[in-house]
């Protein structure tokens, strides 16, 4: 029995708004920020692809992996360790506040509060030692050690208005953000944000009203869209191509800059803290299978923990061959020739390895001896973890993600000793990346990089997958989406008459 009448009835009528349809852009995304409107909270990719609409960076991500012009026109280092930004001038926050050298430095002090040093944007503030104004438009910017890549991770950074947030604080400006993008937030609440054309942004909107809903499932974001309740459903499944296409829309692929994983706890007790038996899953599991039968082609088994675009992949790595006997080898080597069993958390919301990707995991890994327990969680549950430690199983689905920097360090210190709350940790790796992180020498720094990349996809931290492909279902009626990364160019987008 089908209950996507329902679903489709419930759903039209939750997003049923009194402006005209061709008044407002309804966009699905499978998780909101739990902060709300504090863009430094939250980092995570499905976040990132809704703070270009109220926010800018000094930077932004370019298809080639490189830094663009954003709020900075231009930059460059005086020396190892400092930087000069030069800001485009006759910029404005909605509220009426210059978006200058001050708006700048304040937002980098805000950053290095009690406060903010808890927010999760500094694992890409990290290394910044400071920021001062060197007159209204340039900013001077020092770093702890040398950061070669700063242009590209300074652009998580979103400047925020100094005087709005001096009288309102966190908490207040939580509640109503100002940036300098081109929407202003008329209203958030934990499941829905309602936005309005910022007349007084440099990227002026064609599209009046912007609303932005979480809709944890998949199905319920390809339903939303079917039903005309949303025009573009975010974070889609292979499977579900031919129904949007069918129904007049297109789904718009993209790279998701990541590598999807599960991941494993090896600071747990089990027999994934033997590498053996973390390679033997690895030769277990049929990845071209995954990404063949399930993924529709249009992504590649993943090689190792950095994505095509990223500074420092070695192009030469292959990824992990099929050998199920290799497998097996392997953990009778390890001493666990019976097998063994162990819990993986999987997110529910259509991101990474979950349904029907999870169970042929599972089926590959059934066939080596080992039993693979699934527990489907919210995507909130997973980024929680991430932060505080408190997954309950073995392995989570995860992803070596390069976003919003392109730069393979960002995503290993992630899964290394360095992170606050670590769930792999190898000290020998976490100084390697120590010192990636501190070469300016531009091919130095790669080398390092590739060196590390090439070994931890030997060590096996985590079940390499796939690289991840991100598919956006997006009504006939909008025009203009080209995505990149993910960044959404608002200001592009259109809807037909």
């Amino acid at each position: 029995m089908t209950h996507r009448p329902l679903i489709t009835a419930l759903l039209a009528f939750l997003f049923a708004l009194p402006a005209q349809a061709d008044d407002v852009l309804k966009i699905g995304n499978l998780a909101l920020p739990e902060g709300r409107g504090v863009p430094h909270t939250a980092i995570g990719t499905p976040y990132f692809m809704i703070w270009p609409a109220v926010f800018d960076g000094l930077t932004v991500i370019g298809p080639d992996g490189e830094a663009k012009p954003m709020l900075a026109e231009s930059w460059q280092p005086l020396n190892p360790t400092t930087w000069h930004f030069k800001l485009k001038p006759n910029l404005f926050f909605s509220n009426g506040e210059p978006v200058d050298a001050t708006a700048v430095v304040e937002t980098f002090k805000t950053l290095a509060t009690p406060e903010g040093l808890r927010w999760s944007v500094n694992n890409a503030y990290r290394g910044i030692t400071g920021a001062r104004a060197i007159d209204a438009l340039t900013v001077e910017v020092t770093t702890d050690p040398p950061d070669r890549l700063l242009p590209r991770r300074i652009g998580a950074i979103r400047i925020l208005p100094p005087k709005y947030w001096a009288q309102v604080g966190s908490e207040g400006f939580a509640k109503a953000p100002i940036g300098s993008g081109p929407y202003t937030v008329d209203s958030w609440t934990g499941a829905r944000i309602r936005m309005t054309a910022n007349p007084t942004s440099w990227r002026k909107p064609k599209i009046p009203k912007l609303d932005v809903r979480e809709l944890t499932e998949g199905t319920a974001r390809l339903q939303a869209l079917l039903s005309g309740a949303i025009d573009i459903a975010l974070y889609l499944n292979p499977e579900d191509k031919a129904e949007v296409e069918n129904a007049g829309g297109s789904v718009v692929t993209r790279s998701g800059g990541s590598v999807e994983v599960l991941s494993f706890i090896t600071v747990k007790k089990s027999p994934l803290q033997d590498k053996r038996v973390r390679q033997a899953l690895n030769y277990a599991v049929d990845k071209q299978a995954i990404v063949d039968g399930l993924l529709g082609g249009v992504a590649v088994a993943a090689s190792q923990p950095a994505p095509k675009g990223a500074f420092g992949r070695d192009e030469a790595l292959k990824p992990y061959p099929y050998d199920p006997a290799r497998a097996k080898a392997l953990l009778a080597e390890a001493g666990y020739e019976k097998g063994f069993s162990f819990t993986v958390e999987a997110s529910s919301g259509g991101r990474g390895p979950t349904g029907s990707i999870a169970q042929k995991i599972a089926q590959d890994l059934a066939a080596v001896g080992v039993t693979m327990e699934i527990r489907s969680v919210p995507q909130s549950k997973i980024f929680r973890g991430a932060y505080d430690g408190s997954f309950e199983g073995e392995a989570f689905s995860m992803m070596y993600g390069s976003i919003p920097y392109m730069d393979a360090l960002a995503s290993l210190r992630l899964h290394s000793c360095l992170w606050q709350t670590p769930w792999n940790c190898t000290p020998a790796f976490a100084e390697r990346i120590t010192k990636a992180y501190a070469a300016f020498d531009m091919a130095e720094r790669e080398k390092l990089t590739r060196d590390l990349v090439r070994d931890i996809r030997d060590d096996a931290p985590a079940l390499w997958l796939y690289e991840d492909v991100t598919m956006d279902g997006v009504a006939a009626r909008v025009k203009n989406y080209r995505p990149v990364f993910s960044h959404i160019a608002y200001e592009d987008l259109e809807l037909a008459k």
